[in-house]
């Protein structure tokens, strides 16, 4: 049994070769001593703890204070992550440590070690933004098909959120009918030889009920311990409902390692003892104090499998001379596996005989499993269907996909390096910059960009999601990530409808005007048969005419990125509603029960669809003096507006129309009222409902939200 106390100078030369600090800081003197040198590891020398307070960043050094002052008040280790700042730069630092009272100074001293963790949290960030951005939804499920993780966009295209599809099964989410077969061709797709991995089209099931049809792509998890696949899906129901037309007609996160899964060992090669300090015992799980001190007691802690790799890196340093650096895993005595990265110096005498390996071990367990992770994460990016890039701060690209490289007609070696600039309109640069730099001010409104890029099909236009990555956002010119999508065939079938929508509704405004025009003719024709055939074609020619306005009038509500929100003081609305109908309708009681001023965010159109409410409960109700009565009452985020009348009560369809604001292809509403009402509630945020009213009648409620006091 050996243990040896720790020698300083084959303490700097380990940590000098793994590239991290230990440091000691001494409370009663505020004292801080660090091996090596601080200064090429924090830029400036370290004495004390305010020295290092000074070069902590501000966002994160009153955390850091606190959890030190926990520490020292439970006597518990800690694990930190913390940014410094180093001249302009920003960098981030892992530091574990623990508290300990040294008898002979009566002093408590704490000890820890440091290491700069800037470029993997940076690579973190990108890969769990462009994970984040990507309008695939984005499945990770086990070899019996669990979902383990699910990304924001399940929210899209399978309609539910992230956590409520966690551990369930993924054929639950498919049809009956098609689940053998859908489950066949996705798992067979992922485990075939090809590098690209091949579309799958099937049915699945949405959480609003209906059946949708999504295309994915699946790969292996082929570094992964427990096997699984990566699942992208995107929605094709559009593109599906269209080809078939055309048939019938013609997709342990963070380190929390211990100052004490640090280790400090040497091996004397002559006698071939192993001296293990206290530190290395715990990081192989060995009690302190009873490590046996042989290389052979060493050689059984190390797995089977890597025991090979590991004794001939020590034979290379021996032979000749090479840095011993390897990562393999352990068995702890305690009978768990993990991974440890060794680094180590070959010491020799004056005649060049070796002598003496000396070196450090550090637990990389969570390290390997994150590096697993970005594995993961690279491997979405590079099968995701939408284009996807990384920038530099100059705006060249550092990342592609194929899916980018494609889209350009170009090769991803041939885009990496390139400048974003070569490939825009200097208009589209601009607006590039100027989106850039509204994201680094932190504004919050700022919507997609759209751009227009030239392709071997010629020009596409893009929508561009673009975020921040890193620590850049003090920079002048931060890093940034991209998540495109091409929107070319949305557009112009935008444009399209345009056309569509004025043509018709100039044509039926002309013909709408010759056809009540000859109905005015005919009633004045003598004969009392003709005269009431020409009523009937007046008013149903009216009756089109007043449909034909309304969709004039409440046009904005079906284009919600077009639509108009003021503030609007609802009491005021209600009451403008009300005097109307009275006047309108003399016959009908309209009660008015509200309180006073209370403000609101609501569309333009938002009377209009009030009023449309008021008039349906007058108009359709059975009996002769109809009584509607409108309700306004504040609730904790949002104001209830009820509309209640005495009538026969909607029928199915047109609940369907207003809690859905959709139609069946055999089912219309018969006017566009009720939808109007849907839409103009929707796009003033608020949600909508309908209820029997008692003992007669129906009450739709609309809630809206309140007037946000920022």
């Amino acid at each position: 049994m050996y243990s040896t106390p720790l020698d300083p100078s084959r303490l700097e030369l380990a940590l000098e070769n793994f590239g991290a600090i230990l440091w000691e800081w001494e409370l009663e003197t505020n004292t801080a001593v660090v091996h090596p040198s601080a200064d090429g590891f924090f830029g400036r020398e370290i004495s004390s703890f305010d020295e290092l307070e000074e070069i902590i960043h501000p966002a994160d050094r009153e955390r850091v204070v606190e959890s030190l002052e926990s520490s020292l008040e439970t006597e518990s280790p800690f694990n930190l992550e913390f940014r410094i700042r180093d001249d302009d730069e920003v960098r981030v630092i892992e530091t574990r440590g623990s508290i300990h009272w040294m008898p002979e100074t009566e002093s408590t001293h704490v000890v820890g070690i440091a290491t700069d963790i800037t470029e993997r949290k940076r690579r973190e960030t990108e890969f769990q933004m462009i994970v984040e951005q990507s309008s695939d939804a984005i499945t990770v499920v086990d070899d019996d098909g669990v979902i383990e993780y699910a990304s924001p966009a399940v929210r899209h295209v399978f309609g539910y959120d992230p956590d409520e599809i966690l551990g369930t099964n993924i054929s639950s989410l498919i049809p009956p009918s098609d689940r053998d077969d859908a489950l066949s061709a996705l798992f067979d797709s992922g485990t075939t030889d090809e590098q690209s991995p091949e579309q799958v089209e099937y049915r699945l099931r949405h959480s609003d009920g209906s059946v949708r049809w999504v295309e994915s792509r699946v790969s292996p998890q082929e570094d992964a311990i427990s096997g699984g696949f990566v699942i992208n899906t995107h929605d094709v129901t559009d593109r599906v409902s269209v080809e078939q037309d055309l048939k019938r007609t013609d997709e342990s996160r963070s380190l929390a390692l211990k100052a004490s899964q640090a280790g400090i060992w040497n091996w004397e090669i002559g006698t071939n003892r192993v001296n293990w300090h206290t530190s290395c015992e715990r990081v192989f799980g060995v009690p302190e104090g009873e490590f046996e001190g042989t290389y052979d007691a060493f050689a059984r802690r190390v797995h089977d499998d890597d025991l090979p790799m590991v004794e001939a890196a020590i034979n290379r340093t021996i032979n000749e001379g090479e840095p011993y650096h390897i990562d393999y895993r352990i068995v702890r005595d305690d009978g768990v596996e993990r991974w440890i990265s060794a680094r180590g110096k070959l010491l020799t005498d004056s005649s060049g005989t070796p002598v003496r390996l000396l070196g450090v071990v550090i637990d990389i367990t969570e390290q390997k499993e994150r590096e697993q992770e970005l594995k993961q994460y690279e491997r979405i990016v590079e099968t995701a269907s939408d284009p996807i890039y990384a920038l530099d701060g100059t705006g060249q690209f550092v990342l592609v996909n194929e899916a980018l490289a494609e889209a350009l007609g170009c090769s991803k070696e041939e885009l990496v390096g390139s400048n974003i600039v070569d490939r825009l309109e200097p208009a589209d640069v601009e607006a590039s910059l100027r989106h850039i730099m509204a994201l680094a001010r932190g504004e919050s409104d700022v919507s997609p960009m759209e751009l227009s890029l030239l392709t071997p099909d010629g020009m596409r236009d893009y929508e561009v999601n673009i975020s921040l990555a890193g620590e850049g956002e003090e920079a002048d010119a931060p890093r940034t990530v991209g998540v495109a999508r091409d929107v070319t065939d949305i557009r112009e079938h935008e444009r399209r409808l345009s056309v569509l929508d004025r043509v018709l509704r100039h044509n039926i405004r002309n013909k709408l005007n010759i056809i009540l025009a000859y109905s005015r003719s005919l009633m004045e024709y003598p004969d009392e048969t003709v005269q009431s055939h020409a009523d009937g074609i007046r008013d149903a020619g009216e009756a089109l005419a007043s449909i034909s306005e309304s969709a004039r009038q409440f046009k904005a509500s079906t284009h919600p990125t077009q639509s108009r929100l003021y503030t609007a003081d609802i009491a005021d609305c209600v009451n403008r509603v009300a005097d109307e109908a009275r006047l309108q309708f003399p016959h009908a009681t309209i009660k008015v029960d509200q309180e006073a001023e209370l403000q609101a965010e609501v569309h333009e159109a938002f009377e209009l669809a009030l009023t449309e409410l008021v008039e349906n409960g007058i108009k359709h109700s059975d009996h002769a003096e109809p009584t509607v009565e409108i309700t306004v009452e504040k609730c904790e985020s949002t104001v209830s507006v009820q509309v209640r009348d005495d009538g026969p009560g909607l029928d199915d369809m047109e609940r369907d129309v207003i809690l859905n604001g959709e139609e069946t292809a055999l089912e219309h509403g018969s006017g566009l009222g009720l939808w109007l009402v849907r839409w103009t509630i929707d796009n003033s945020g608020g949600t909508i409902d309908v209820r029997d009213n008692d003992p007669t009648g129906t009450v739709v409620e609309a809630r809206i939200p309140l007037e946000s006091s920022e």
